[in-house]
């Protein structure tokens, strides 16, 4: 995208779309249903609905279609979606102002796409600035970003093009992702078949006996950068279990969790970005420091083997226990939740031993 729109002239929101707002006072006992915006330009989408009786919002406003709404608060990480058809009629606070594009001027499909970029998201997190030290993004600085502008009818085929290749990329990792899950759908089996076998060899111990778990940090978001700098290091999130697309680096500093490519880490809370939940997610091959939402998983006996220690907690016991956490009320686990979670420990894990894993 940023090869293509590098050419265009660059014009300010303002003089491309205006202000626009249709308020309405809520009602006790009618229902409103809502939108939110997710980061890093990937899309709006419906919240919970509310009762006008139970919003304190003195007033809502209502959105329509290609309306583009900013999140005051999130702005400075590319919270910014246009609206999609579906999600006309749904209402948003004073924290969600909303701009109308001017569309002799601008398509809002071309806008879309560019809340996609890392220049917009940079230029949001500038705008996002001030001396209070909120970080919020107020109505009008929002109107001072800049935008590449070609003519209508190029946006227009610009637009054409990119989306024919979307929609090319998105078939092939559908073609991919069936194959992964026919593949991914035989291993667990031969893992729960492989513990049988060392159960009948070994007597089981205890999870918390083998090993321990590291939570990690969270930095104010005040110090995240979006491009790899001298002196700062990747910031891992739950994001990053999935996607390399949107990295994040914070000041490298003796208070930082770190993990390197060969430890294994683990999703403790689950994610409602990533459309199902991550809790229990197992990565490794990453290296940074990483946040509240991930631990890391540290052998607390030499003869444990991490390529072993990954492979348990991706399957078996461990994962079982997860799966009753998330039918309660929980949305991550903790080390009393882990408490007679068991397994059985060859006496040769290490350098590379346990059966070959």
């Amino acid at each position: 995208m940023a090869s293509i729109v590098a050419a265009w002239p660059e014009v300010a929101l303002g003089h491309v779309v205006k202000p626009v707002e249709r308020p309405e006072a809520p009602s006790v006992g009618t229902t409103y249903r809502q939108v939110g915006v997710k980061l890093w330009g990937q899309g709006a989408y419906e919240r919970e609905p509310v009762d006008g009786g139970a919003t304190h919002y003195k007033s809502l406003s209502r959105v329509e279609a290609d309306d583009i709404i900013v999140n005051k608060i999130w702005a400075r990480n590319g919270s910014v979606s246009v609206v999609t058809p579906e999600l006309a009629g749904c209402y948003v606070s004073s924290e969600f102002p909303t701009f109308a594009p001017l569309r002799e001027k601008l398509l809002p499909e071309w806008f879309r796409w560019l809340t996609k970029t890392r220049r917009f998201w940079e230029q949001c997190d500038q705008k996002s600035r001030g001396t209070s030290g909120k970080n919020r993004i107020r109505p009008e600085k929002f109107l001072e970003i800049g935008i590449p502008l070609p003519p209508v009818d190029e946006q227009r085929r610009i637009v054409a093009h990119i989306e024919e290749l979307a929609a090319r990329i998105e078939q092939a990792k559908g073609l991919r992702r069936e194959a992964l899950v026919d593949v991914a759908g035989l291993i667990p089996s031969a893992v729960e078949q492989y513990f049988e076998l060392l159960s009948l060899q070994y007597a089981p111990i205890e999870l918390l006996e083998i090993c321990r778990f590291v939570g990690g940090g969270q930095p104010p978001k005040s110090m995240f950068k979006y491009e790899s700098t001298p002196g700062y290091v990747r910031f891992l999130q739950i994001r990053d279990f999935s996607s390399d697309d949107y990295l994040t680096y914070i000041p490298v500093s003796p208070a930082n969790r770190l993990a390197k490519p060969e430890d294994v880490l683990i999703a403790r809370y689950g994610s409602a970005n990533q459309g199902a939940s991550s809790l229990g997610r197992v990565l490794r091959g990453k290296e940074g420091a990483y946040n509240v939402a991930i631990c890391k998983a540290v052998p607390v006996r030499d003869e444990v083997d991490l390529g072993f220690l990954a492979v348990m907690l991706a399957h078996g016991n461990f994962q079982a226990r997860l799966r009753e956490l998330s039918r309660t009320v929980q949305s991550g686990f903790n080390r009393d939740d882990l408490r007679g979670v068991k397994y059985p420990m060859p006496r040769n894990c290490s350098g590379g031993g346990c059966g070959g894993w």
